[in-house]
């Protein structure tokens, strides 16, 4: 009786082998990025020529057809990889930047109770960059793409 419970333990020990090495092929395959079309963007972004030190970036299809990707600027860089990774084509370009002004304001109910002072923050970067922009850029089919902006002080 042992000899047939060691057995179909075995039988069954080999049988999850098998799945856990199909699986693990699958896997292997769907994170090398096998048919995926999708580009790593990274780059930096200058505003008057400093980094912006914190803000957001964010990558349309210019057709209107397609997914947004988007994600933080922190000191000046960016890099889109992963679920937020970008399709090729052409996109416009809408980027944020915020900045401590210096001053408190009062954070109030329901983030704090009242009174409570916070830092202020501000929005610096003008709507031409981002909820009116005018920014483009095309991504091309590759798997890694640098695309820097310089924004000026118009």
């Amino acid at each position: 009786m042992a000899t047939f419970k060691i057995a179909v333990s075995l039988f069954a020990a080999e049988k999850w082998h098998r799945a856990a090495a199909w699986l693990w092929l699958v896997g292997l395959a769907l994170l090398s990025g096998c048919g995926s079309s999708l580009v790593v963007v990274e780059g930096q972004v200058t505003w008057d020529g400093k980094p912006v030190e914190e803000g957001n970036i964010v990558f349309e299809p210019a057709d209107g057809q397609g997914p947004t990707a988007g994600g933080k600027i922190q000191n000046g860089q960016y890099r889109l990889a992963g679920p937020s990774a970008v399709q090729p084509g052409d996109k416009i370009v809408r980027i944020t930047g915020t900045r401590k002004t210096g001053r408190k304001v009062e954070a109030g109910p329901p983030v704090a109770p009242p009174g409570t002072l916070v830092e202020e923050i501000e929005s610096y970067i003008p709507a031409q960059y981002n909820s009116q922009s005018k920014l483009r850029c095309t991504i091309p089919p590759a798997r890694t793409h640098r695309q820097d902006f310089a924004l000026p002080i118009q």
